[in-house]
């Protein structure tokens, strides 16, 4: 069954490029475990080429490459170059190729969002929604409450919804009973 799934996806083609990447988005949908496999990958990549599994640096410095420690695009690249001419012909298969070497660039992050610069009975998101758009906006705000927060509020009002039915009874009974 796993070399069915492999050949019906085309993930030999990715393989054959080092592409780590999109192997897992193919097989997972997306990145999960991205980080765990690329440890592994590196790991098994360096023992295959005659380094100690732990020993990235060396790897980088032989392959003149920035010896950070990092096992990134570069790396991985450098690895899988490294890897395919171990078989020999096999660099020169024209599918047999590199991934490409793309950087990930980091977008900044606001540290709080605009809603919390302010006190909420000025926030802009709690109060225009809240006057203009009336029972809408109260269901918005109900259905954007996790589950669990919901469901105690729904038990705390059914607590107090039977303490006051009993209150009330027993008030009823204490007039009756004068």
């Amino acid at each position: 069954m796993p070399l069915f799934y492999w050949d019906t996806r085309d993930l030999n083609r990715w393989a054959d490029q080092g592409d780590a990447e999109t192997i897992t988005k193919k097989i997972n949908g997306g990145k999960n475990g991205l980080a765990d496999r690329f440890d592994r990958l590196a790991r098994i990549s360096l023992v295959l080429l005659g380094y100690r599994a732990d020993n990235i640096l060396q790897f980088q410095a032989d392959q003149r490459l920035q010896v950070d420690g990092d096992v990134g695009p570069k790396t991985r690249a450098a690895m899988h170059t490294a890897l395919v001419a171990l078989t020999p012909g096999e660099a020169a298969r024209p599918e047999v190729k590199a991934a490409p070497v793309t950087e990930e660039k980091l977008v900044p992050v606001p540290v709080t969002p605009p809603s919390l610069d302010a006190p909420w009975w000025k926030s802009k998101e709690v109060i225009t929604p809240s006057v203009i758009g009336g029972g809408a906006s109260l269901l918005t705000a109900i259905g954007g409450i996790p589950w669990q927060n919901l469901l105690l509020i729904l038990i705390a009002f059914a607590g107090i919804a039977g303490f006051l039915y009993w209150r009330k009874n027993a008030d009823r009974k204490a007039v009756a009973n004068r």
